[in-house]
């Protein structure tokens, strides 16, 4: 009930501050959105704290009490530690690219112009683009060396990459902490005719391309896809760790 009313409050909020132009409209309708950041936190953190419940009680070489408590402190159990990590890094890394996509859409259709007019908040887009960058990377160190099972299909990179290419129609450029790889790849693949390396008709790997100048609809569907294949694969993850704990 509590949520409802919540949410109800958070709507009718929200519809009077699209009425806010420019920047002050912008940071007024992410603050709405930003409130809900903490409570996602304490919800993923108590989910990894079940996760490991359940991964502990199902290894057979925990045989008594004060063992256990030792070594779950240590970290001396690498089964329930490497795979409860590895989920967490995943939620943070699906959270940091929801938290980038709120944060563009709070701005609406005029985006591209106010990143364009406002150095403040071209920086702000660069921080989130950069959080969102360092979540993702922590993922794919820390799953290097576990089952192929646990490692991000290649289909989620794809997912990624277009969204990497919305963020660059909308700032002119690619944020700073663009994996100079993933620049390189995309220039490759993705330039006008005139060989400027400027990315103008954008190809994915889908056959689909990106035309024109940016659309927050078309950027909130990239990745809003993205987004949800990282739930789905996140949710069979832990599926995965309980029904061999």
């Amino acid at each position: 009930e509590w949520l409802r009313l919540d949410r109800d409050i958070l709507q009718k909020r929200a519809k009077a501050l699209c009425q806010k132009e420019g920047v002050e409209g912008w940071l007024a309708r992410l603050a709405l959105v930003e409130r809900f950041n903490s409570r996602i936190d304490v919800l993923m953190a108590a989910t990894i704290r079940a996760l490991v419940e359940i991964l502990e009680h199902g290894h057979h070489y925990y045989n008594n009490n004060n063992q256990k408590a030792t070594e779950f402190r240590t970290g001396s159990s690498p089964a329930s530690v490497d795979i409860s990590e590895l989920l967490l890094k995943w939620c943070e890394g699906k959270e940091a690219l929801g938290r980038l996509r709120a944060f563009v859409c709070a701005a609406g259709p005029a985006a591209p112009r106010l990143v364009r007019e406002s150095q403040k908040m071209r920086q702000r887009l660069n921080e989130v683009i950069e959080t969102k960058e360092r979540s993702i990377a922590r993922v794919l160190a820390l799953e290097v060396g576990l089952s192929s099972k646990f490692s991000a299909p290649e289909a989620l990179h794809g997912l990624l990459e277009k969204v990497t290419l919305w963020e660059y129609k909308l700032m002119g450029c690619f944020a700073s902490s663009t994996p100079i790889h993933l620049i390189h790849k995309l220039l490759a693949k993705n330039h006008d005719d005139d060989d400027s390396g400027h990315i103008g008709k954008t190809r994915i790997d889908d056959g689909n391309t990106i035309e024109g100048s940016f659309d927050v609809e078309e950027f909130f569907d990239a990745s809003t896809a993205a987004i949800n294949y990282l739930l789905s694969f996140a949710k069979a993850l832990a599926a995965s760790a309980c029904a061999t704990a």
